[in-house]
């Protein structure tokens, strides 16, 4: 068991991972606004994002500076998410839709909808036949 958790602390992926995990939840916990789909796809993200930043800037030597860095990233990584939505939504549904689309998705065209008819209540209705 102790050799577990001594490859566990030692291992830098490990860490971040946890570290961005946590960040990344307690951002999560406090948005009372977001569905949980917006916060699972926040939580990846920041997971993938502490694995980038951890991986090319902590030194091998300090592995427990990965959690850190991790715990850094998860709760910047909803932040910038959300201001990105907020400032360009076109822009930011623009790269999803490039990034989607190289994965083989494409949009579908928005339906038309039927004109709508308002009853004109001055009008008596007409005879039965």
């Amino acid at each position: 068991m102790n050799d577990l958790l001594a490859g566990f602390f030692a291992s830098q992926t490990m860490l971040a991972v946890l570290g961005a995990f946590v960040g990344s939840f307690r951002v999560a916990i406090k948005a009372k606004d977001k569905s949980m789909a917006a916060k699972c796809g926040d939580l990846i993200a920041a997971l993938f994002l502490s694995l980038a930043v951890v991986d090319d800037l902590t030194p091998k030597d300090m592995p427990r500076l990965a959690l850190m860095v991790g715990m850094l990233a998860g709760t910047m990584c909803d932040v910038l998410l959300d201001s990105a939505r907020v400032l360009s939504p076109d822009t930011a549904g623009g790269i999803l839709d490039l990034v989607l689309g190289k994965l083989g998705y494409h949009r579908q065209p928005a339906a038309e909808k039927p004109p709508v008819v308002v009853a004109d209540d001055d009008e008596p209705p007409p005879p039965p036949e």
